[in-house]
């Protein structure tokens, strides 16, 4: 029905536009939080040791195996020292990718949150008033994740399956 008696039944899109203007609260276009996605994504790109890994291993195990016979080699022709260079080398080979620091490749995610103790504070007011305005809002962190480190959360606002952008914030500084 559209009609409930006293006044009309809002669609959930409709709801959600009301309550941020009832709040003081400006909505955050939708095109926004998706460009500010891709241009992390790009800024938090995996590193070249990441995306060209299977040519290190290869490199890798070739340079060990000259160095493993040049060590063999120069053992067993009478240059035990040039030889205990050359395994020295291929020692060090072997361990020097445990002390490379590599960057895997950044992704989005976004869990649904009970509290919004870990939301920018500015961007949690805005939230708290928009909660008076509709009390059954559930709200989702989205978090660039890129090796266990968080990276430019958003805060999104639910309702009826609609979908509104409350705030972008990175660290102490506000982005949208």
């Amino acid at each position: 029905m559209p009609f409930d008696g006293l006044k009309p039944a809002l669609s959930a899109e409709d709801a959600l536009a009301t309550a941020f203007a009832a709040a003081g609260v400006g909505m955050i276009a939708p095109q926004l939080l998706a460009s500010h996605k891709a241009k992390q994504l790009q800024r938090y790109e995996p590193s070249r040791f990441y995306r060209h890994g299977a040519a290190l291993v290869l490199a890798q195990c070739a340079l060990l195996l000259i160095a493993a016979g040049g060590f063999c080699a120069l053992s067993s022709s009478g240059h035990p020292w040039l030889g205990s260079a050359v395994g020295a080398f291929a020692l060090a080979l072997l361990l020097a990718p445990l002390k490379l620091r590599v960057r895997g490749p950044a992704r989005w995610r976004e869990r649904r949150v009970r509290t919004l103790d870990g939301v920018h504070p500015e961007i949690r007011a805005r939230a708290q008033r928009l909660t008076r305005q509709i009390p059954e809002l559930d709200y989702r962190v989205g978090e660039l994740i890129q090796d266990e480190v968080t990276l430019d959360p958003y805060l999104i606002a639910e309702y009826r399956g609609e979908r509104a952008v409350v705030g972008i914030w990175d660290g102490a500084s506000l982005i949208a």
